[in-house]
């Protein structure tokens, strides 16, 4: 039990240090989703800067997993992963790009990755072998 509660106490604190690459105000946001998590504030959208210098509001709900997921897909495809793109509004992976809402809405975008599903922003879904999907 208090293995388990350090161990996620750690991955918190990964995450967070992580969100330092990719949004200016990452202390801020992180401190906001914290306090939202914890039902101390009722806030409906959670403004965070990237990088880029561009502005991106999301529900607090969802910052969570956006970040978990872009540190899932970094660590996965290192060699992939290409940026963070706020002003676009996506993620630059392998040779094609990811919206934001996706990543922050789907559990599962490294796995698709993993298994060879591309996300295809014509269609507005995910594709492997030209077949979709609704992941």
């Amino acid at each position: 039990m208090v293995f388990a509660n350090v161990r996620e106490m750690s991955m918190r604190t990964r995450l967070l240090m992580f969100s330092r690459h990719y949004f200016r105000n990452w202390i801020w946001a992180g401190l906001k989703y914290y306090l939202f998590k914890r039902g101390l504030i009722k806030s409906g959208v959670l403004s965070f800067v990237c990088r880029d210098g561009a502005k991106f509001a999301i529900n607090p709900k969802l910052y969570g997993p956006l970040v978990k997921t872009l540190f899932e897909v970094r660590e996965l495809f290192e060699d992939f992963f290409i940026d963070l793109r706020c002003r676009d509004g996506a993620v630059i992976v392998k040779n094609f790009s990811i919206p934001i809402e996706e990543l922050s809405l789907s559990c599962c975008v490294a796995d698709a990755i993993k298994l060879g599903w591309i996300y295809d922003s014509s269609r507005g879904c995910w594709v492997k072998m030209g077949r979709v999907s609704d992941i």
